[in-house]
């Protein structure tokens, strides 16, 4: 059960993210890693955690989960990624259409 869980994650992370934007699953596991410990920014998140585990023995890590080094460690840059659109998205828009009263 775990390694189709862990298949799943190793394919949404090897997608480019970057350029074509999240897709609902992505943007789904990355926000409910989010929910797990809400984020509070750079550093204190479950996903600074996450890469922090599997950055520390990338070897183990990839044998664990059934994936190989170099693959492993990409994830840490198509989180970052993830997360940065994710915030950039929710971040409160300032609206310029406001007459300011003073």
């Amino acid at each position: 059960m775990h390694s189709n869980s862990f298949h799943k994650l190793w394919e949404d992370l090897n997608g480019d993210a970057s350029e074509a934007g999240l897709d609902d699953e992505t943007r789904s596991f990355v926000e409910r890693g989010l929910q797990i410990r809400p984020d509070r920014g750079e550093g204190d998140t479950f996903w600074d955690d996450f890469m922090l585990i599997f950055g520390n023995n990338m070897s183990a890590a990839a044998s664990f989960l059934g994936v190989s080094v170099s693959c492993l460690s990409r994830w840490p840059g198509k989180i970052k990624s993830a997360l940065e659109q994710i915030r950039k998205e929710n971040k409160p828009k300032e609206r310029s259409d406001m007459t300011h009263t003073g």
